[in-house]
């Protein structure tokens, strides 16, 4: 989905009114969906979010990706073709806001069947187990309800992503996330990042040995912060053993 027909859709939608302008890299006077009232704003060149103006009083960030179900519509809007077979999946990146340049680079499929009744979604090869197969986790794009949103493909626990091409500094911060979308947007915010597939994995079953100072950064949950403190601890014991530097 272009950066057009995002805009196009928020003007056309029950938040936008007869009041609603484009103007100055703004679409302004738009219905905040938390609070109601037309104070919001999304930004014209990248309108991933609403944004009320309200900021004492209501302040939401809305996204404009969840609120209209966009990601449950990429495999019907933007199918694949011969010439690109994994357009759903690189439509679904741009909708949670990555540009198309790293997209390109992300080593990102397009998988049209996952699990029975699941449909399809995005996936990225992590590795390949001892046959030689390859690993794959991903995200569905619209899975039915009692359904996770996370998918694998062969057994990857013990193995990480990382960005395809990309050079590590190991005296960096290196942070690592549970999920891969959750990593790349960290990555074309400027910052160095990985993703282990899900915190609740045995850490000692990675070898992060190649980034030097990691920096956990898992869901903001109760399981996030118990797994950070799994994490944290494994780690923090093999650094006194002569390992890296961990945050």
């Amino acid at each position: 989905m272009s950066i057009d027909d995002l805009r196009e859709c928020l003007l056309k939608s029950e938040f936008a009114t007869n009041k609603t302008t484009v103007h100055g890299g703004f679409i302004n006077n738009l219905i905040c969906p938390e609070c109601g009232k037309s104070d919001a704003y999304a930004y014209a060149n990248a309108p991933w979010s609403i944004v009320c103006n309200r900021q004492n009083k209501c302040g939401a960030r809305t996204k404009t990706a969840t609120l209209f179900n966009l990601g449950a519509q990429v495999e019907t809007k933007y199918p694949a073709t011969e010439e690109d077979k994994h357009r759903p999946a690189k439509t679904f990146l741009e909708l949670r806001g990555i540009p198309a340049e790293s997209i390109d680079k992300c080593g990102c499929e397009y998988h049209s069947s996952t699990r029975k009744g699941c449909g399809g979604g995005v996936m990225f090869p992590v590795g390949k187990d001892d046959k030689g197969n390859n690993l794959y986790n991903g995200r569905l794009f619209n899975p039915p309800i009692g359904e996770g949103k996370t998918h694998n493909v062969g057994a990857v626990a013990g193995h990480h992503w990382q960005m395809p091409d990309m050079i590590y500094d190991p005296e960096k911060p290196t942070y690592v996330t549970e999920g891969i979308i959750d990593a790349l947007s960290l990555i074309v915010m400027g910052f160095q990042a990985i993703a282990v597939l899900g915190a609740g994995y045995d850490p000692a079953r990675f070898n992060l040995a190649a980034f030097g100072n990691l920096v956990f950064a898992f869901d903001n949950d109760k399981a996030g912060g118990n797994f950070t403190k799994k994490w944290m601890e494994h780690y923090q014991s093999e650094s006194k053993e002569g390992g890296s530097t961990h945050d």
